[in-house]
């Protein structure tokens, strides 16, 4: 079974990630875990005790479950804190085994920063297949693209 994360983030790029990640985890018999990075305000408490989540990420993440339930496929949540947000993205990789992952990389105003700050997430997410919606084409990636993946972008 393939997993996909995604990165919560802004209700409408966080909505817009579910919905492809729903779609490739329907496609591949996949399960998808939606992570809440959680600032950690004080290093040294750093795991220990998650705040509940706001009202609004309260409704964000029940619109989040609709959209899988909408499309037959696993979900859960799992908050995070962290301190350095790319790094906080690679832990989680690591730890829960992903295979794509929908990340929220804000964009730097010089652009060659912006590629380089691309290629290292990359580079160190290793195997996994990192989707950003914001890259001139998200899709493409050095490594091959599975038949299953394939079959959605032509759709």
């Amino acid at each position: 079974m393939k997993t996909i994360m995604v990165q919560m983030s802004g209700k409408q790029w966080t909505m817009e990630a579910m919905h492809l990640a729903s779609a490739f985890a329907r496609k591949m018999d996949g399960k998808i875990v939606l992570l809440r990075l959680v600032l950690a305000t004080n290093p040294g408490l750093l795991g220990w005790g998650v705040p509940v989540p706001s009202i609004d990420e309260q409704r964000q993440l029940e619109e989040c479950a609709t959209v899988a339930e909408d499309y037959g496929v696993e979900f859960c949540v799992q908050p995070m804190h962290y301190i350095s947000s790319n790094e906080a993205l690679v832990q989680a990789v690591a730890l829960f085994q992903i295979d794509i992952f929908f990340a929220n990389v804000p964009r730097s105003t010089i652009p060659l920063w912006q590629k380089f700050r691309l290629w290292n997430l990359k580079r160190q997410l290793g195997n996994c297949r990192l989707h950003t919606l914001t890259e001139e084409q998200p899709m493409r990636i050095e490594q091959p693209i599975p038949a299953v993946m394939r079959d959605i972008e032509t759709t």
